[in-house]
This record gives C-alpha cells, structure tokens and sequence, in this order.
C-alpha cells in the first residue's frame, strides 16, 4: 500500500481503523505485539473471549485473557499465541497429538487426516507423571 506516494509499512490508521502493514496488509495474529487483525486487515481490540479471523481463506480462532493471546490448555484446546491448535501437533512435553477442525484433542478414535485414516491413541501407562506419550497408527 502506497500512502502519500511511499511504500507504507507499520501502524497506520486509515478512515478510523487501525492497519498494520509489512508491506502486505497483516491478517490473523502479529506476535511481537500480540494484536490480532480481521480479514481486511483491520485490527480487533481483542480483551478476553474467542475471536475468529480469516487468514488465506481459512477460519483461524484465537483465545485472549486479559488483552493477552492465551498459550497452554484451555479446557479441552491446545492454544498457542492464541490460536487453536488444528490437525497434528509436536509438543516437547505431550509429544505428537492430533486436533480435529474444530480443535478438539482425539483420543483413542480413527481420525481422516490429510486423505489417510490414522488411529489417534494416548498411552497413560503411568498415571503418576503428568507428561503423556501418544502415537498415531496407520
């Protein structure tokens, strides 16, 4: 975006709106400052809730407490900067586990991924660790 006859980069507030640009409009979340944008590229004063945006054509939802993207377990979401962790995921405390769509942890159950049905199973051989192994079966 060009404004006043220059490549525009950073905040900007254009018509009332705040904007920030990389040159390309940001969309979706931009870490550094944790400030979540809409799918025009608007930013969302996000305090705390659920927010959804719009990123290369992909719903994404994003969790924020306290005007914080929240990281960690959220009842039954895996969240990280925020967002919702969707389809396989590498933690190097729970190890591989796989998300449906809708971000909820599979567990024990055949899971489509990707065109390829996998089983999605978690070992808890020792219920007095807190760390869980998983593993996926084709």
């Amino acid at each position: 975006m060009f404004l006043n006859g220059k490549l525009a980069t950073g905040k900007h507030i254009i018509n009332g709106k705040e904007y920030y640009l990389l040159p390309s409009m940001v969309t979706g979340i931009l870490t550094y400052n944790n400030t979540l944008y809409d799918a025009s590229g608007a930013k969302i004063n996000a305090t705390n809730g659920w927010y959804s945006v719009v990123n290369n054509g992909k719903t994404e939802w994003y969790y924020f407490k306290n005007g914080d993207p929240y990281s960690g377990w959220f009842g039954k979401y895996y969240l990280v900067n925020g967002k919702m962790t969707t389809g396989l995921k590498y933690n190097w405390l729970f190890g591989l586990r796989m998300f449906d769509k809708d971000g909820n942890l599979c567990e024990n159950k055949w899971v489509l991924f990707e065109n390829k049905w996998y089983y999605a199973c978690i070992f808890r051989e020792n219920r007095a660790l807190a760390r869980m192994s998983g593993a996926l079966f084709r």
